[in-house]
């Protein structure tokens, strides 16, 4: 394993946290943020063998500690992997230290990617928040990492099996379905648009793609009903022309059969 670095602040020791903590303690706390196994996104595989080896700690003493800084929302300890919620937002991250934190947080198991994400953006567990606001602050920045949204991460690193199913009534709300009508510019009623999203959804289950974030429906919904729209326009302006054709034609006809008609009472006339 490559040599790391890793800071500590010197107000490390002034945060009461840290203060009020047994000796034994401070030393685990220490610990998890600077040993060898740290990551840049604050989460990596460690078992508590390796803790006490390391510390010189019995393992029992490391399971108290690890309750106690779970409980103060400074750890998370699950199936031998060390979650530090707080970690993200107290880093200083270049360009190139960003693209390492959503390449290490892409590489961790799919089942810890799904816990800190909220299982397809189901409500999060309270302690995974933190870890979620932070690696947000990464996305955001859109030169640099291209997973702008946890529906694009979830399209490109979580398997369809691992994903929940859509539930389609979960997306309706009337504020949802006004900003589309203002979208496409009031040209269909509310009926209209409820007809539409019937259609789409009947489209979605037959292809059989039920397995995207809300928002990727919802954006997909809301661009499908614009283009439904202008084929529909494009439609009728082309009937109008046909139709339009069609009379011309019907009134040419009647005009050259009269024309007949007055041509053969003229010679009938001479005759």
């Amino acid at each position: 394993m490559g040599r790391k670095l890793r800071s500590v602040n010197t107000k490390f020791w002034d945060d009461s946290f840290i203060g009020e903590m047994e000796p034994s303690y401070k030393l685990l706390f220490l610990y998890l943020i600077t040993n060898p196994l740290t990551s840049l996104v604050g989460i990596y595989e460690i078992s508590a063998r390796r803790m006490s080896f390391d510390t010189n700690l019995d393992e029992k003493e490391i399971q108290r500690g690890l309750d106690k800084f779970s409980a103060e929302g400074k750890v998370i300890y699950d199936n031998n992997y060390i979650l530090l919620p707080n970690w993200l937002k107290n880093q200083n991250l270049n360009a190139n230290m960003k693209k390492a934190v959503v390449k290490e947080f892409t590489a961790l198991p799919t089942w810890l990617i799904n816990k800190i994400l909220g299982n397809n953006l189901k409500s999060l567990p309270n302690d995974y928040e933190t870890i979620r606001k932070g690696l947000e602050t990464i996305w955001e920045v859109k030169q640099e990492v291209k997973l702008k949204t946890e529906d694009e991460f979830i399209s490109k690193y979580v398997e369809p099996e691992e994903r929940e199913k859509i539930n389609f009534s979960d997306l309706e709300n009337m504020q949802w379905f006004e900003s589309i009508l203002r979208y496409v510019k009031l040209k269909i009623s509310m009926e209209e648009l409820n007809e539409y999203w019937c259609q789409f959804q009947e489209g979605m289950i037959a292809d059989d793609d039920l397995y995207r974030g809300k928002e990727d429906y919802r954006s997909h919904f809301r661009n499908w009903v614009k283009i439904q729209i202008e084929k529909n326009e494009k439609n009728s302006t082309n009937n109008g022309r046909k139709g339009f054709a069609s009379d011309t034609t019907q009134r040419g006809l009647k005009n050259l059969a009269a024309r007949i008609e007055q041509k053969g009472q003229e010679l009938s006339e001479t005759i």
